[in-house]
């Protein structure tokens, strides 16, 4: 069979930013790359365990890891390094695994990510295209909706669809993907984000493109589903590029004003310790008015609308954008199997804070860029939310005094077949 190529003067897939490229394992069938260096590292591998190649990514972070398989028997073909991509042709399709930088949004930096192309020479016989998946078990998927459903179900305040929009902005590739996160605790854990799987695309031979649907079924956890369009599929100039991308990246991928109270997914602390640094992910930083405050707010139970105490609070200037580490100086004390929150208010309307949909979170109405946190909140003007942000707090353990990071609890949720 002649090998897949595209038409290079309209497709506009060959024109890709590198990151660290894939480099095959001394006498092993695979390939690996360490990224996010500057952030958490995360090894990628594609290939698998065995003696021969196999069509396996697996992502790993912190002790967590993320293993997907494409579906396909090799019946003994044989992988392939092309233009720093694993190549392997198989029953009329190329399959292709490289890594590259991504942007999400205009002006915003690049993120990481691992491709796992399927291309097509002829139209396929079925539109889904399933994908088996495994993965530690503290992560959790949470899918990530329009913005207009996210309004529907939770305004948070916002009067009109119109001021949410203009509030708010979640990239396409966003729309309809799914975050990966942990649940565990612990140093390095930040936001507790460990990547997320981005609404696939097709591209045709003379650059046209349509969205693909990507449902995880949560009563079968371990199924991938890729839904091509059919109606761009019948029609489609082939070869036509089916692109699955795997980003890896810590921070939250939709924005928010944050000119109100906004409360991070409610922790419970697994230890006794001191606050000792806030942190958080801002997509951009207000220039005449940078001013952020953060808190520790003790609650009387998880999620609970009563008894919120301020617990220790921080006021500072953000010093850029991107991801902000040890902000401030934290004095409060934590108490084991005590629920806490993690406040955020910035003071300009350009300061954007990163989030992604998924578990419980509150929000304050009505509320400006005050002096204080109060040192109790009247309960009358606590909201829930469904989000989880991109702020943390740092503490010292009071027994064995190691290093943490309070981060969300989360759940499951998303569409069904």
């Amino acid at each position: 069979m002649s090998r897949l190529k595209f038409n290079n003067k309209h497709n506009k897939k060959v024109c890709r930013i590198k990151m660290d490229n894939l480099i095959k394992e001394p006498d092993l069938t695979r390939y690996s790359v360490i990224t996010n260096k500057e952030d958490v590292p995360t090894n990628i591998i594609v290939g698998g365990e065995g003696a021969k190649f196999e069509p396996v990514i697996m992502t790993t972070k912190w002790d967590s890891w993320l293993r997907i398989s494409a579906p396909i028997a090799l019946n003994g073909a044989v992988e392939t390094m092309k233009d720093n991509a694993v190549e392997i042709e198989l029953d009329n399709k190329l399959y292709r695994y490289y890594t590259k930088e991504h942007i999400l949004r205009p002006n915003s930096k690049s993120r990481e990510a691992l491709e796992m192309e399927i291309i097509f020479a002829a139209q396929p016989s079925s539109m889904d295209i399933t994908f088996d998946i495994s993965y530690s078990k503290d992560l959790v998927f949470e899918y990530q909706p329009s913005l207009i459903a996210e309004y529907n179900v939770d305004n948070m305040g916002y009067k009109t669809l119109d001021d949410f929009l203009k509030e708010h902005h979640r990239p396409d590739k966003v729309t309809g993907s799914y975050v990966v996160r942990s649940n565990k605790t612990g140093n390095l854990h930040r936001s507790g984000r460990f990547g997320a799987i981005y609404r696939p695309e097709v591209i045709d031979a003379l650059g046209k493109r349509a969205w693909c649907t990507l449902l995880i079924e949560p009563y079968n956890p371990n199924i991938m589903v890729v839904r091509l369009p059919k109606e761009f599929m019948m029609n489609a100039i082939y070869p036509v590029v089916l692109d699955p991308l795997i980003g890896n990246d810590s921070n939250p991928g939709t924005l928010s004003g944050s000119t109100t109270y906004v409360f991070g997914t409610c922790n419970l602390a697994e230890s006794s310790g001191t606050i000792t640094s806030f942190g958080c992910y801002v997509e951009a930083r207000d220039s005449t008015d940078p001013g952020i405050k953060m808190a520790i707010v003790e609650t009387s139970g998880y999620c609970e609308s009563e008894g919120y105490d301020t617990i220790c609070q921080i006021e500072e200037d953000l010093p850029g954008s991107g991801r902000q580490d040890e902000l401030g100086s934290g004095s409060g004390s934590i108490t084991f199997l005590e629920y806490y929150y993690i406040a955020f208010i910035c003071e300009g309307s350009n300061t954007k804070l990163s989030y992604d949909s998924g578990a419980d979170c509150q929000y304050i109405a009505g509320t400006t860029y005050g002096a204080q946190f109060p040192s109790t909140w009247p309960a009358t003007t606590k909201l829930p939310g469904a989000r989880n942000y991109g702020i943390w707090a740092n503490y010292t353990e009071g027994v064995v005094g190691a290093a943490g990071i309070m981060t969300p609890n989360t759940g499951f949720w998303g569409p069904t077949f």
